[in-house]
């Protein structure tokens, strides 16, 4: 099946690397003032395996087209939106707001679903040839589509 990949952009990218930074300064003064090496080691190994978490969450993220719905994967993280759960096509308002986000750039567009979140903001490349994809998947998003048109 097709996969597409995120897009980027710097403002996404500048703000996931601030965070990363200040929680990593964060994690050395905590370093720094505490005294016991127990627990240096037991907050360093759950601060190596959330960042590892995290970044991978920022840096692998794809969309795949499978038989049983849309795969949505963000590093460890995936979710399958069915593609009769899929009601709408939306643009993005703020990539920062929302029930669920599977981006990496602040362009993209916001898939509404029957499922328990409602809603997904995505930002796939080939955003166009992805939507005709998707319309494929899920005829029902076609003669919703022609009507915003019209």
């Amino acid at each position: 099946m097709s996969v597409y990949k995120t897009t980027r952009d710097k403002k996404v990218i500048t703000g996931y690397s601030s965070l990363v930074l200040g929680l990593t300064a964060i994690m050395v003064i905590f370093i720094l003032m505490d005294d016991s090496i127990g627990r240096l080691l037991f907050f360093g190994f759950l601060f190596i395996v959330g960042m590892i978490y995290f970044v991978s969450g920022m840096v692998f993220i794809s969309y795949e087209f499978k038989e049983v719905g849309l795969l949505a994967q963000a590093g460890f993280i995936r979710r399958v939106f069915p593609y009769e759960s899929i009601t709408a096509i939306e643009p993005m308002g703020s990539p920062f707001s929302g029930n669920e986000r599977i981006l990496g750039s602040s362009q993209g567009f916001t898939i509404k679903h029957t499922g328990p979140k409602g809603e997904v903001k995505i930002s796939p490349e080939r955003m166009e040839e992805f939507k005709r994809e998707l319309v494929k998947h899920a005829p029902q998003l076609e003669e919703r589509m022609e009507a915003e048109i019209r």
